[in-house]
């Protein structure tokens, strides 16, 4: 036999765009439920239903936002042709009294202004809510009539309309804007005089439709498909300035752009990127951007969205993808670590973030004295039943139209279980040459490091070895199970060497890594 070797390896982040064998070994190549933390790989939490256990929905959410009022954290919850507000216990119709034209997924836009709701479904005038849970929404003061827009945001005191479609017809490189609106109120006019700050502009130096925009510091940013603009509050009788800051990138669609931190995390035509209103940088180019666009659906492309999870400083690129009009795939970025992820979302076509009361009827108390796993194998917050101390910050809520149980908000990692249902996983590292492509190894052993784990969890390991570059992986199949053993006696030649983990245990583990021992035997 020729010389023996052991290596350890630590893989950080998933790379599925390259070909297997061109990804470096500190990446894996694709995985199914996975995302990464702390520079380790975790298998992704579940999302657990909301809300509807207490006080059962009798509609489909499909659009959330967080909106607190005077000290309780409401979440108002769009439908097609309906708007919901919940404390978390008690659901009440604020729907306008002259009721609401029904829309399709991601056409609802919604912010806050001045503590107050406003929104906007692109069909209907754009409202709001005044914040007494006995009023209905109602229409924004002053708006234009017969008049609608593609998207509403606001900016400082004023909110921007883009993409009007008025008495005059459809102009989409259109934006007005309105009058400075009064501390705690909506803006009251959307008329230009010398007395008010509001007023219009027509971005058509560039070709396409304004599709959305957002705040980024002191700025307002707009995006079309394929540029990108600032505005600026000046004052005086300017009001806006304008400038255009990108001409490569867009956006994808509503709703697909996020900001964290002074940064616009953005998923744009062909790309996804993150800027700070000067500098732009691509981070997923050769990494998951190729993989992410060949699973968007073509026909559903524009329910796609993006949404921070505070907490974790995780972006979630979601997509529709397998012919479904709802999103169901998620590319996962770790900030921190500049890693990707993938994990599914079982069919949400809208997702938002805000403080989410889970208390309000708690899961059974579980002690600490009582618990007979490895505390760090929970994946519940700590205090999530506690009446005075589960409400969580920075929690993530999903909206699910239609669910195998019915329509849900669910809650991201509050739970192991997706909404029920086990949370299979699976992390590929294929096609490797240890370092010498020209020679032949026999693998004898593979070590995993896994944490946040118990006694008697099983994972599947998959070793396969390929003489030459094309060939089919031949793969044998091993179980590891957790206290009976530290790794797997394997025998697998191949100059290329190919590991696939997979779990269906209802726990969210980490692997820190894993250790390959093998002998060279020669090149042929």
């Amino acid at each position: 036999m020729g010389q023996k070797a052991r290596e350890l390896y630590r893989p950080t982040s998933i790379n599925a765009d390259l070909p297997d064998e061109y990804i470096p070994p500190d990446q894996y190549t694709n995985g199914e439920n996975i995302i990464f933390r702390n520079a380790r790989l975790n298998r992704a939490g579940g999302l657990e239903s909301v809300w509807q256990d207490v006080n059962p929905f009798g509609f489909a959410p499909i659009h959330l936002l967080y909106a607190p009022y005077q000290g309780t954290g409401y979440w108002i919850m769009c439908t097609e042709d309906k708007v919901q507000l919940t404390d978390g216990v008690t659901h009440t119709g604020i729907t306008p009294a002259g009721g609401l034209q029904a829309v399709g997924y991601n056409e609802w836009t919604s912010a806050e202004l001045n503590g107050l709701p406003v929104l906007n479904n692109g069909r209907d005038a754009p409202i709001y809510w005044d914040g007494n849970t006995a009023n209905p929404c109602a229409p924004l003061p002053d708006f234009p009539a017969s008049t609608v827009c593609y998207s509403l945001r606001p900016f400082k005191f004023h909110l921007i309309a883009m993409n009007i479609d008025g008495p005059g017809g459809l102009d989409d490189t259109l934006l007005l804007w309105s009058d400075a609106a009064a501390p705690g109120q909506v803006p009251q006019s959307w008329t230009a005089a010398t007395d008010s700050e509001a007023g219009n502009n027509v971005l058509g130096d560039e070709t396409g439709p304004i599709i959305d925009g957002l705040a980024l510091r002191e700025d307002f940013i707009i995006y079309k498909q394929r540029s990108v603009y600032v505005m600026a509050y000046v004052g005086g009788l300017e009001v806006m300035s304008f400038r255009k800051l990108f001409t490569n990138r867009g956006i994808f669609s509503r709703n697909c752009v996020a900001e964290h931190q002074g940064f616009h995390y953005v998923l744009g035509d062909g790309d996804l990127y993150v800027h700070d209103g000067q500098t732009m940088k691509s981070i997923a180019d050769n990494r998951i951007r190729e993989t992410l666009f060949a699973l968007i659906d073509p026909v559903h492309y524009l329910n796609s969205y993006v949404v921070v999870n505070k907490d974790q400083n995780e972006v979630y690129f979601c997509v529709p993808s397998g012919g479904l009009p709802e999103p169901r795939t998620a590319v996962v970025y770790d900030i921190d670590t500049d890693s990707w992820g993938l994990r599914d979302i079982p069919s949400c076509t809208h997702a938002a973030s805000g403080i989410v009361n889970v208390a309000a009827i708690p899961p059974t108390v579980l002690e600490w004295d009582d618990a007979s796993d490895p505390w760090l194998s929970y994946n519940r917050r700590w205090n999530e039943s506690s009446q005075t101390l589960g409400t969580v910050n920075d929690g993530v809520l999903f909206a699910q139209p239609s669910g195998y149980n019915g329509p849900n908000v669910l809650f991201l990692d509050a739970d192991v279980l997706s909404n029920g249902l086990t949370v299979d996983a699976r992390i590929d590292w294929l096609t490797k040459d240890l370092g010498t492509p020209g020679v032949v190894k026999l693998v004898r052993k593979v070590w995993p490091r896994f944490s946040n784990v118990a006694s008697g969890d099983e994972f599947t390991i998959k070793v396969g070895g390929q003489i030459e570059l094309g060939d089919a992986i031949a793969f044998q199949e091993y179980t590891f199970t957790i206290g009976e053993s530290n790794s797997v006696d394997v025998t697998v030649p191949g100059k290329f060497i190919s590991i696939q983990i997979e779990s269906a245990i209802d726990r969210v583990w980490t692997l820190t890594g894993f250790g390959i021992e093998y002998e060279t035997l020669g090149g042929y």
